[in-house]
């Protein structure tokens, strides 16, 4: 099975992702860590939370359904009424391994009220993923696990619903996401300036210019991106994908990562 594996840059996240490896990728794996939320303003909740929209590898929110698997102590799901997470409206659906407690909230021009809550025996577990999911409808919205065509396991209505847009997602505590995508990478690059990626290497060449070895990392499937630097010898880099790579500051680097789908939908640059 191919995959990425992402842990998103964020007030409450570190940074290291892993990539593409093969010319199709099937898995995104974001890593989060606790939703540092609770001293903020309210109308500032969007912050705590990793947005997924950017990647442009969430199912389209148009389909009323977002399914995602998730493992260890808790999370949650945000839905919002713009794509970046702001707004006034949103709906925060959380849930949890201890107490097994799901509680709904809907937060509107910076009031909270809670939807919903329900305790759930074995709702989680931290030793094998768990398909969590959450429906709207007409100002119904549900969260489930297991089947999405199974029934919910809470349901809240909402006689104000508004037009969801973006999707972002928090863990209690150090938590694993999994959603299923298909994308392939499409010949553009995402620049990443003063950045060099320390990972294993496909190869170490020597190019003119960072076109050349883009060249040289579009020819492998196995090439999640390159480090390039203009001056010197030995300045390509192909970083392969599939493994753990760590992005550090370096003032005479640039990497540069294959982007999914689109121009838009570079993994890296959301990261």
């Amino acid at each position: 099975m191919l995959y990425i594996h992402v842990l998103v840059i964020c007030c409450c996240c570190t940074n290291y992702l892993k990539g593409v490896l093969g010319d199709r990728i099937n898995e995104v794996y974001i890593e989060t860590f606790l939703n540092d939320t609770i001293n903020v303003d309210i109308k500032d909740t969007y912050k705590g939370y990793t947005n997924l929209t950017p990647f442009g590898l969430v199912p389209p929110v148009s389909e009323n359904i977002i399914i995602l698997e998730f493992a260890c102590f808790g999370g949650c799901i945000l839905l919002t009424q713009n794509a970046d997470l702001t707004g006034t409206e949103l709906y925060e659906v959380c849930f949890a391994f201890y107490g097994d407690l799901i509680i709904m909230w809907k937060i509107s021009d910076g009031e909270s009220v809670e939807l919903a809550r329900k305790a759930v025996p074995n709702l989680l577990s931290c030793s094998e993923m768990t398909v969590v999911w959450v429906t709207w409808d007409s100002g119904v919205i549900t969260f489930g696990t297991g089947n999405p065509e199974s029934n919910g396991v809470l349901s809240a209505i909402d006689d104000r619903p508004f037009n969801i847009q973006g999707v972002g997602v928090a863990s209690i505590t150090l938590g694993v996401w999994k959603f299923i995508i298909k994308a392939n990478p499409t010949g553009y690059y995402c620049r990443m300036s003063y950045t060099y990626a320390t990972g294993y290497l496909i190869s170490i060449t020597t190019q003119k210019t960072r076109a050349y070895c883009a060249i040289e990392c579009q020819k492998s499937n196995d090439c999640l991106g390159f480090n390039f630097r203009y001056e010197g010898i030995l300045n390509c880099e192909l970083v392969e994908g599939g493994q753990l790579v760590i992005k550090d500051e370096h003032y005479e680097w640039h990497f540069y990562s294959k982007c999914l789908q689109d121009n838009d939908g570079c993994v890296s640059c959301n990261v």
